[in-house]
């Protein structure tokens, strides 16, 4: 029965990995990259480069966005992002762009709040395209639906690796790397200390991604396990 056992949860674990690895593949790099979002959109984008202060005079910059867009003259929101230099802005809903899921007009003002120094929509940059290919696939509602069901697959992919490696025997054997073995051994050792040293790191970026991506159903699995969760 064991052993039966073991045969069915490799073979899933296989499987998982064989039709869901590009995917995986794909969220691990774009994620990558968006670590460094910032940085990586100013290197892209020098104009918005510059000293300025700390504390930018944000009375002056909406005074300054007002003026140049008269008419948008909804609330705007501005980061204090407390490193000086350009001072980054949204406007939510602008009427250019109406009927697009997600597509605020994002503007970065002069380190002194009186200038203009890029206009740009969410989408339309490599970076926020980027961020959209990494949290929807480019899909919208349907895409995040998609990714959080992937985001469970994944997760019974991570405990059944885990089961399948599970020593039956020594520990020492089990978490050996044979470096003087034939190919085929030297990666199965590899993938398996790989899995094994990224295993707690995976779970947290597993299951927090499923919360992002699906909050009404982890919100109802965690009121049932934990408690009530607060809107």
């Amino acid at each position: 029965g064991n052993i039966l056992m073991r045969k069915a949860v490799r073979k899933l674990h296989l499987w998982l990995g064989l039709s869901l690895g590009a995917l995986f593949v794909l969220l691990g790099l774009t994620g990558s990259v968006l670590v460094f979002y910032t940085e990586i959109d100013v290197l892209l984008n020098p104009q918005v480069q510059g000293e300025g202060p700390v504390v930018p005079d944000l009375d002056k910059a909406l005074a300054t966005v007002r003026a140049a867009y008269p008419t948008k003259p909804g609330p705007w929101r501005f980061e204090v992002t407390g490193e000086g230099g350009a001072i980054p802005a949204r406007f939510y809903n602008p009427p250019e762009r109406a009927g697009a899921d997600f597509a605020p007009m994002l503007v970065w003002i002069s380190p002194d709040g009186g200038q203009v120094l890029r206009r740009t929509y969410w989408g339309d940059t490599a970076m926020t395209f980027l961020y959209d290919l990494h949290y929807r696939l480019l899909l919208g509602e349907t895409g995040g639906v998609v990714l959080g069901y992937s985001g469970i697959a994944l997760f019974v992919l991570i405990v059944s690796g885990l089961w399948a490696w599970w020593p039956r025997g020594s520990w020492r054997k089990a978490l050996r790397y044979k470096g003087d073995a034939g190919a085929l051994r030297r990666w199965r050792d590899q993938h398996k200390l790989a899995g094994l040293w990224g295993l707690p790191l995976l779970l947290i970026l597993t299951v927090t991604g499923v919360m992002l991506e699906l909050p009404d159903e982890s919100d109802a699995v965690l009121s049932a396990l934990v408690a009530p969760v607060q809107a």
